[in-house]
């Protein structure tokens, strides 16, 4: 079970997210940190800035999986990242939901970061 939890809820930003630290032993991080850093497929996203009114490029590899069909790009989840998946539905979730998606990124330093924001689909996703 999660060992730290927070929850970020602010109408006005329209958020509303739970965030769950420790529910991974250190081991567990490791050898899923060489998983995913062996397996995935990176990208750097690029998207019209309504901020900037611009092309802007993430800073920082993204990869999605799973999600609705119906949204392209589609790439289900992959075999050897469903236990990840599922652990994190049947632990992390009291409510009976259950993870269709997960979006993992990849920062270049401890430095880069992405504001808070809601994920739209209208991006590009340009191998590295």
């Amino acid at each position: 079970m999660a060992s730290d939890s927070l929850d970020i809820v602010d109408h006005k930003l329209g958020l509303d997210v739970s965030l769950y630290r420790g529910w991974l032993s250190d081991s567990e991080r490791v050898q899923w940190w060489d998983t995913i850093i062996n397996n995935v497929q990176w990208y750097r996203v690029k998207y019209k800035s309504d901020r900037f009114q611009s092309l802007c490029e993430t800073p920082c590899y993204t990869t999605f999986f799973g999600g609705d069909h119906k949204f392209k790009p589609y790439d289900d989840i992959p075999h050897w990242l469903k236990p990840l998946v599922e652990r994190a539905s049947s632990q992390l979730l009291d409510n009976g939901w259950i993870y269709n998606a997960i979006l993992i990124r990849l920062y270049f330093d401890g430095k880069d970061e992405i504001a808070w924001h809601t994920d739209g689909r209208k991006a590009m996703f340009l191998p590295t």
